[in-house]
């Protein structure tokens, strides 16, 4: 099944040189050693065209998090990914995620079809934090809960929203073999 994950290209390194699960932004699936992607039978769209953008963006959403969490400037990774159907699981890991995404309890990097890129700059960091309010925030780092704080109190959906199509409209597709 068409799958599709996003995250750092640090992070991305770490998985396809077999390294452990490094920690994230979500206590709820910390460390747990599972890969959490977001499936095509769970991805709202009219047609293939449609899925695989809206699968892009729900991956890129979730990637800026860790970016964010990570605050460095660094590319961003979006993989979609060729999944056998049987080895994936419904995301229990916190409230409302069943319905939105999946998981697996490895990854091959032979599922991998096509990589993605844009570069995630560290100074867009406070702006695309989840709510500070969310349990299931793993910790984070005073001065970047400062700002965030700051950005949360004020009206900066904007600045969000102009960050985010800045990274879609950067999106690249990489060749997988210039990673190793």
């Amino acid at each position: 099944m068409k799958c599709f994950h996003g995250t750092t290209q640090e992070n991305f390194l770490n998985l396809i040189n077999n390294g452990d699960k490094p920690s994230g932004a979500w206590n709820c699936s910390d460390m747990d050693g599972n890969f959490y992607v977001y499936p095509e039978n769970k991805i709202c769209g009219d047609d293939e065209e449609e899925i695989t953008s809206e699968g892009i963006q729900q991956a890129l959403g979730n990637a800026t998090i860790t970016a964010a969490f990570q605050m460095k400037t660094q590319n961003i990774v979006i993989l979609e990914l060729d999944i056998p159907e049987d080895e994936l699981n419904d995301d229990y890991s916190c409230d409302n995620m069943s319905s939105v995404a999946s998981f697996t309890e490895y990854f091959d990097v032979n599922w991998i079809k096509k990589v993605y890129t844009t570069e995630f700059n560290a100074m867009y960091s406070p702006f695309c934090l989840p709510s500070l309010d969310n349990p299931n925030l793993n910790y984070l780092d005073e001065s970047l809960e400062l700002l965030a704080k700051s950005v949360q109190q004020s009206d900066s959906i904007q600045v969000f929203c102009d960050i985010i199509d800045t990274l879609t409209g950067n999106i690249a597709e990489e060749d997988l073999k210039s990673f190793f």
